[in-house]
């Protein structure tokens, strides 16, 4: 063990996850001549090839998978040890990876890391944005330390705490027919053009199993897997969309787009953070982790987070 350094094992690491040493010595901030030094003379002290080269970048060969499955939770308790021991003298810093979902992404994500950076400088944080399932893929392979997702039940192997609930809105332009009033049934909804997600969606399978269950169906939709594209095919009158109130927010008080709560039945879901019960938490963990729990509700009680609700 003593032959594997820290440093190469996080080089590997990212290589891997960068698909190409260029596009990781890039991220790493490193010249790729030295990154490809660094990874040979891993392989050496191994005895074994760990990548296999092809045009389009590398993958990492049987030997490689398994190192890689130790060597995020190796790299994640050597961080979470040195971090603790900072911490007890009063300092939390280190290195720190969250992930979230887009449609957090794009609405009060920023202010609350906004509210951590300042009260926790010396924390780099690295933020993913991807789908929920694609998240708790990610804390699996110890990708990202946390992530605050959208939970629809328990995730075996993981702490989750319940964040909020935010409810569901049918979303697009102003000159719409359905634009103005209060709610709006979901059947009455699906029978506009809807630009949705994907089915490995957790929002489009939201959507669904409500059209199921109020014998509704989605005839007219665009598939969409980018939240941004989402929300312009709604600003064009093209499509509408589902999206929580907090996502759009922006885009309503410009006067772009209007949002009606859908009914008959009302669609809503819950969001939570989640944390890897096989892995130490370090302290920039446990501090990004309070920072939500706290300034989530504390959004919620100011009116800062419309369309959400907290949970007991």
């Amino acid at each position: 063990m003593a032959r594997l350094e820290l440093r190469r094992l996080r080089n590997f690491l990212a290589v891997v996850e960068a698909g190409s040493i260029s596009a990781a010595a890039v991220r790493l901030d490193i010249p790729q001549p030295a990154l490809s030094r660094e990874l040979r003379l891993l392989e050496e002290s191994l005895g074994c090839q760990l990548l296999t080269r092809h045009r389009r970048g590398v993958v990492a060969t049987a030997s490689g998978e398994a190192l890689l499955r130790q060597a995020a939770d190796l790299l994640r308790r050597a961080d979470s040890l040195e971090q603790s021991v900072r911490a007890a003298a009063g300092r939390v810093e280190g290195q720190l990876a969250l992930g979230i979902i887009p449609t957090l992404a794009h609405g009060l994500a920023g202010r609350i890391l906004e509210n951590f950076q300042a009260q926790y400088p010396n924390v780099r944080i690295r933020v993913e944005e991807s789908l929920s399932g694609h998240l708790i893929d990610m804390l699996e392979r110890g990708s990202i330390d946390l992530a605050i997702t959208y939970l629809a039940g328990r995730l075996r192997g993981m702490d989750s705490r319940l964040l909020l609930e935010e409810s569901l809105h049918l979303v697009g332009a102003v000159g719409s027919s359905l634009a103005g009033g209060r709610g709006v049934s979901l059947k009455v909804a699906l029978s506009q053009p809807m630009a949705l997600p994907g089915p490995d969606h957790a929002l489009r399978r939201l959507v669904e199993t409500a059209a199921r269950q109020s014998g509704s169906t989605l005839n007219n939709v665009i598939e969409v897997n980018s939240l941004a594209l989402q929300m312009e095919l709604a600003t064009r009158g093209v499509a509408h969309t589902v999206l929580p109130l907090a996502t759009v927010a922006a885009q309503l008080a410009r006067g772009e787009l209007f949002a009606r709560p859908l009914a008959n039945p009302a669609i809503s879901r819950r969001l939570a953070i989640v944390v890897p019960r096989s892995r130490p938490l370090s302290a920039a963990c446990v501090a990004m982790r309070k920072t939500w729990l706290e300034t989530a509700p504390a959004l919620i009680r100011s009116g800062n987070w419309p369309g959400a609700s907290s949970l007991p």
